[in-house]
């Protein structure tokens, strides 16, 4: 019985040479047969993995297909092996590449297969399912089937870019990376994957992917209606914002403020979708009154805008009022801002 080999692809991983190591290696006792077919399965996760149940449920209904692209053949001289690049794709494998540099191969492979717009891949297989190659190097690119908006390009903390790949599933979104992967592979040594490590070539290899999980984002409308403006102060409109993200309470409070009749809408972003959002107009003013329904809760959604609508009218009594909000922020020291009218767009993570 053939024996399938497991590896889990990191940044840049699996290729048959050292990583930190020369790029020409001296073969091993076992030949490299470059006339026989390899067979890739690659997993969107590591499904077995503790704590990736979810995320293995959400991937594994989320259609995921691997693009893959060759960028470089193998090459033999006598003894030693290498690779040779292979058009579009402009790859100089130096040789004495560090896992950082095959990060920067990955990214470089990416950019030419992927921007301005991706071009079609040797082939694309199901996550999943074998495929049958030639020797080489391909990038392996995840997308969910059908999306043509998959390719983004996001930067660290430290202001870095970098290409990947984004999946929508269930309440969360899955960044990939573009990864590199050598076929056929040794398995590693202690000094990791070389060709001359001791042992077969593995021609039948499995990999699982490791994408970054984080929270799907939505957005939260709350519509206010002003029938009549009858006083000469402005009339401010409080509401208070409250949700549970990752296992907290949330809260927050903005205004709403008017100067004439008419309509205003507040837009809240950066919600997690599926939480309950519940929104209650806790201040109306004196000379005002709700003809909707104080406290309203809406869903938050991937695909569409949740909204919640309040409607007030004057109340013929003649008293005025206002209100503000205080906003604390720190910049090398708390401050205190005054705002009276929150409408636009403001994030909830703010």
């Amino acid at each position: 019985m053939k024996t399938r080999r497991w590896a889990a692809v990191l940044m840049a991983v699996l290729l048959a040479m050292g990583l930190a190591g020369q790029i020409w290696a001296a073969a091993a006792d076992d030949t490299l047969d470059l006339n026989r077919d390899c067979i890739l399965k690659v997993n969107p996760c590591d499904s077995k993995a503790q704590g990736n149940e979810d995320m293995a449920k959400d991937l594994s209904e989320a259609d995921i297909v691997i693009d893959l692209y060759k960028v470089a053949d193998w090459r033999i001289e006598e003894t030693l092996y290498g690779f040779t690049r292979v058009d579009p794709f402009d790859l100089d494998i130096s040789q004495n590449i560090t896992n950082e540099g095959w990060a920067e191969m990955a990214q470089k492979a990416a950019e030419t297969a992927l921007l301005p717009e991706a071009r079609k891949p040797d082939m694309s297989v199901d996550s999943g399912v074998n495929a049958t190659l030639k020797p080489g190097v391909y990038l392996l690119v995840a997308h969910k089937r059908g999306d043509a908006d998959f390719v983004k390009t996001i930067k660290d903390k430290e202001g870095n870019s970098r290409i990947v790949t984004q999946v929508e599933a269930g309440t969360s979104v899955y960044t990939f990376n573009p990864e590199l992967v050598a076929l056929p592979s040794k398995t590693p040594g202690e000094s990791g994957i070389n060709t001359a490590n001791p042992g077969e070539w593995l021609y039948d290899l499995e990999v699982n992917l490791k994408p970054e999980r984080d929270d799907l984002k939505g957005k939260l409308e709350i519509v206010k209606t002003l029938k009549t403006y009858e006083t000469s102060a402005p009339a401010t409109f409080v509401f208070q914002i409250d949700w549970e993200e990752n296992g907290e309470h949330r809260s927050d409070v903005r205004t709403i403020t008017f100067t004439a009749p008419g309509e205003k809408v507040l837009t809240v972003e950066n919600l997690p979708v599926g939480a309950v959002v519940t929104v209650k107009e806790v201040y109306s003013g004196a000379v005002y009154v709700l003809e909707t329904e104080p406290e309203q809760t809406a869903t938050i959604m991937a695909d569409e805008i949740a909204r919640v609508g309040f409607v007030n009218n004057y109340n013929e009594s003649h008293n005025s009022g206002g209100a503000i909000t205080n906003r604390f922020t720190y910049d090398g020291g708390w401050k205190v801002e005054k705002l009276v009218d929150n409408t636009g767009e403001y994030d909830a993570l703010e």
